[in-house]
């Protein structure tokens, strides 16, 4: 049997962060996956325009949110503590959904706008961070990366997107919001030496 010396192999705080953007993701496609055939349901009853329109804002601002919560991260509260409040934002907009109603949609929208923005690019920084002494598995690292964000990106609109047509709205969003709170879980889990932020 060979053994691997611990420096030129992937430590256990990149993996838990893999793991946490791979449930993020499959929370949030999930949501995706469902949003606009809820909009335009018996419960909120609008058209297939005014449904798509706002569904194109929710997708740009998640976007833009992605640009202040590296700012916020990087500048001000750090990494971490960016990532689990992100979290519960978007844990918390997912259950809010649950409540069928115009304004619970407009609020929980706003909090997974800004839940994901606060959360997704301030795992990719904390994973990257896993590779500052290891540079030649930094390729390695994010092909393993972005396997998990694809495999998210799957499961997420399987799972949310059966139980939100096959069982009710309300059940898929409650999913995505468990899928959110499992991917909380993993940072909580981390142990990774707490990086100062003045030496980025």
């Amino acid at each position: 049997m060979i053994n691997i010396p611990n420096s030129i192999s992937h430590s256990k705080p990149a993996l838990i962060y893999a793991l946490a953007y791979c449930f993020e993701r499959a929370s949030y496609y999930g949501v995706r996956a469902i949003i606009v055939l809820y909009m335009i349901g018996e419960t909120l009853k609008m058209s297939n325009k005014e449904a798509l329109a706002i569904y194109g804002w929710f997708t740009l601002f998640v976007v833009i949110s992605k640009g202040l919560g590296a700012l916020l991260g990087d500048l001000l509260i750090g990494n971490k503590t960016t990532i689990l409040t992100g979290g519960v934002l978007q844990t918390l907009g997912c259950f809010i959904l649950f409540n069928q109603s115009l304004t619970s949609l407009y609020i929980g929208f706003g909090l997974i706008v800004l839940g994901s923005g606060l959360f997704t690019s301030n795992t990719i920084a904390q994973f990257g961070k896993q590779y500052l002494n290891k540079p030649k598995l930094l390729d390695a690292g994010f092909t393993i990366f972005y396997l998990a964000i694809n495999l998210g990106a799957v499961i997420g609109p399987f799972v949310v997107g059966y139980l939100g047509e096959a069982v009710s709205w309300q059940t898929g969003f409650i999913a995505a919001g468990i899928l959110m709170l499992i991917s909380i879980a993993f940072p909580l889990l981390s142990k990774e030496p707490i990086y100062e932020t003045s030496t980025f």
